[in-house]
């Protein structure tokens, strides 16, 4: 079981300079910091004495967990599988908001390489922007929806929505259901990107779908949205949220009008948050496989931690889709 002393005689420093390089101290160059470190790992020192230092009373992984938005269900779920799955570890997961901005999510990124925070860090992202953490040289994976068809240089997970959102379009057309509506706001547009590209392949006349979106968020847009489309001549019966909080504030507005879900409009969301609407009906939604992602995730930053060097790894996960209660005939 190797010493402070015997650190130092390897590193060729003295026990002082290697004692506070691992607790951080800000009198030693961040060289000379990695260098230590290095080899407190690489000899057994870094578990062996000083957890608690570096890890506090835990003695599992520490991650740190840079996302957008918790308020959403959907993010709220996947971060609370996430620091489950790190619990049952006995790891510290560590929450960050990049309030929609990568370039503070870099720098949130280099401070915590720098201050040696986390172990690894899981990088949630709302769509397949590139983001270039390969710079960050670290352990890092990203957790990301989209249409990811070009390989990224650092491990991500990629859960492409797109054929869940297919099947539950496809269900809505079995149904009998001819005009479309998306509802949508400015921090999901590549929702309604994926939709327009679906009416296009289904073949649905652009006169019969319509698009709307807003600055308002949540239940408050779903509302807004669906006041608007009252005014509309001929009114959509399918309509197509981009999450589910989206379609629990259209419901309350169908509601308010007179009106129910699924007997008048059928709706579908796209993050499976199981919310109910009505009377305790489960919105529809896209699953995106929460648990699924967790542990992928987790698993390809181990493997980083463990062996920084090895192949880099891109996995695509499917969505499916849940039917819930709120798709009926039209």
């Amino acid at each position: 079981m190797i010493t402070i002393r015997e650190l130092a005689r390897i590193a060729g420093v003295s026990p002082a300079t290697v004692s506070k390089a691992l607790n951080n101290q800000s009198d030693i160059s961040e060289t000379m910091k990695e260098q230590i470190f290095a080899l407190a790992k690489e000899y057994g020192y870094e578990k062996k004495h000083a957890a608690s230092v570096l890890a506090g009373p835990f003695s599992g992984i520490r991650v740190g967990i840079l996302f957008d938005d918790m308020y959403s269900n959907y993010y709220s779920r996947l971060i609370e599988c996430f620091c489950d799955k790190i619990y049952q570890m006995d790891g510290v997961p560590i929450l960050l908001d990049r309030m929609f901005s990568d370039e503070r999510g870099r720098k949130l990124c280099q401070y915590l390489k720098k201050n040696r925070i986390v172990d690894g860090i899981i990088y949630v992202s709302g769509d397949e922007r590139k983001l270039q953490l390969e710079e960050l040289n670290f352990p890092v994976v990203i957790c990301q929806m989209g249409l990811r068809t070009e390989l990224v240089p650092v491990d991500g997970l990629f859960i492409e929505i797109l054929p869940g959102l297919e099947a539950g379009i496809r269900l809505l057309l079995e149904q009998g259901h001819t005009y479309f509506a998306y509802l949508g706001e400015t921090q999901s547009a590549r929702t309604g990107q994926l939709f327009r590209m679906l009416m296009e392949k289904f073949q649905i006349p652009q006169e019969q779908q319509y698009f709307d979106m807003t600055d308002a968020r949540f239940e408050d847009a779903g509302y807004q949205l669906m006041e608007r489309m009252f005014t509309c001549s001929r009114m959509p019966s399918a309509l197509i949220c981009a999450y589910d909080n989206i379609a629990v504030g259209a419901a309350l507005s169908i509601r308010d009008h007179g009106f129910s879900v699924p007997e008048q409009f059928s709706m579908i969301g796209v993050d499976d948050s199981r919310l109910m609407v009505g009377r305790g009906r489960r919105v529809s939604s896209v699953n995106r496989k929460i648990q699924e992602q967790v542990d992928i995730v987790m698993a390809l930053l181990q493997k980083r931690i463990k062996d920084p060097g090895s192949a880099v790894q891109n996995v695509k996960v499917l969505s499916g889709f849940s039917p819930g209660d709120t798709i009926g005939p039209r």
